[in-house]
């Protein structure tokens, strides 16, 4: 028989996320420099999940130090269609490197391009919301527009069925909820045109770090 979840586990799925989002903040820097090479499975998801279509509203969960956001925006991104690429992780540490990455990056000197990547405000909380269609509609002229937030995957801060692109790589096999997870990227795909595509560090019994809770 199934049991159905209380608030108390959603309680103690938030305590484990408030401590998963500490560590990743002090480890944020080491992480950055190595995160480089693990972009190649990042790369296959964002084929797979259709970003290079025109007009794609993307949403990326998870992206550390902002290398593969990065990429994704200069590289992966149509050049047409007025494309978004809307990026989250639950470190506020990670989300200030990515503002700064962006900041340095010959993405952000390009003409028509912007990024603005929110690192002061956190969006992790059950009820916290994003008016993304505003800001998104704020930044229509831009070739390609990129924001960013602080956010969890397992509550996602975005309205239903707005995005069509859903990539998160490396990151089901770190959370205490991965099937909500899952749920909450089913929630904000578009019905019927939505792809998904999660990357995970390897199977159960060669995985001796990082394993599916």
């Amino acid at each position: 028989m199934v049991q159905a979840k209380t608030a108390s586990d959603d309680s103690k799925v938030k305590e484990t996320e408030n401590a998963a989002s500490m560590f990743w903040d002090n480890f944020s820097t080491t992480y950055a420099r190595m995160e480089l090479s693990n972009f190649q499975g990042s790369a296959t998801a964002y084929t797979m999940a259709g970003f290079e279509r025109p007009g794609a509203r993307c949403l990326e969960v998870g992206c550390a130090s902002g290398t593969s956001a990065l990429i994704a925006a200069s590289n992966y991104l149509s050049t047409e269609g007025n494309p978004v690429l809307v990026t989250c992780d639950f470190s506020k540490a990670m989300i200030g490197m990515c503002a700064e990455r962006f900041a340095r990056s010959d993405f952000a000197q390009a003409k028509g391009n912007k990024a603005v990547i929110d690192s002061q405000s956190d969006f992790t909380a059950a009820d916290a919301k994003v008016d993304i269609d505003k800001i998104v509609k704020a930044n229509a002229g831009c070739r390609k527009f990129v924001y960013g937030c602080v956010a969890s995957g397992t509550g996602l801060p975005f309205p239903d069925a707005y995005f069509n692109c859903y990539v998160s790589s490396l990151v089901l096999q770190l959370i205490s909820d991965p099937v909500k997870q899952i749920h909450e990227a089913y929630r904000v795909l578009k019905a019927g045109s939505g792809r998904a595509c999660f990357t995970v560090w390897g199977e159960r019994d060669r995985s001796l770090i990082f394993t599916l809770r």
